[in-house]
C-alpha cells in the first residue's frame, strides 16, 4: 500500500479509520512535532431544486501531508523532507478516538516545555490540544494547564 512519505510498521486500510496521529522528527536535530490527519475530507454541495446540500467525501492530501505548523514546513522546505521521519503514531476509527489520543500524546510528552540535551526546545508544539471531552475513555482523565 501507498503511505506516501509516512512510516507505520504494519499495513492498514484508511478506508476503515478516519485519521491518524503523528510525529514529525527532523532526524539532524531531534526536534519533533505531535499532530492529527484526517484520511477524509468531505464538503457539502447546494444541489438544485433540493434544500439538503449533498455530503461529498472524499481523500485527503494525507500522503503528502507535511503538518499544519508554519514552523515545521519552513524547516522542511529549508531542510527537505529527507531530513524528516514522517511516522504514524496510532490510527483511529472515530474523530473522538483521534482528538483524544493527540491530547493524550502531546500531555504525555510535555511538547510545550519539554528540552532536547543542548537546552533548545523539543518539539515544535506551541499548545497542546484542548480535551473537551472525556467519556470516550474507561480512563479518567484530567489535565489542568
Amino acid at each position: 500500500m501507498d503511505t506516501g512519505h509516512w512510516y507505520f510498521p504494519t499495513s492498514f486500510d484508511p478506508a476503515s479509520a478516519v485519521g491518524f496521529v503523528y510525529r514529525i522528527t527532523h532526524k539532524v536535530t531531534g526536534k519533533s512535532y505531535i499532530g492529527k490527519k484526517n484520511f477524509w475530507s468531505t464538503t457539502r454541495k447546494a444541489v438544485k431544486g433540493k434544500k439538503r446540500k449533498q455530503v461529498i467525501t472524499k481523500e485527503s492530501d494525507w500522503k503528502t501531508y507535511c503538518s499544519s505548523s508554519k514552523e515545521v514546513q519552513e524547516d522542511i522546505r529549508i531542510h527537505s523532507e529527507d531530513q524528516f521521519l514522517f511516522l504514524i503514531v496510532s490510527i483511529h476509527k472515530t474523530k473522538q478516538e483521534l482528538d483524544f489520543a493527540e491530547a493524550r500524546l502531546q500531555w504525555q510528552l510535555n511538547v510545550v516545555s519539554s528540552k532536547l540535551p543542548d537546552g533548545t526546545k523539543a518539539f515544535y508544539n506551541k499548545r497542546t490540544e484542548v480535551l473537551r471531552f472525556n467519556q470516550y475513555t474507561s480512563e479518567k482523565v484530567i489535565f489542568t494547564p
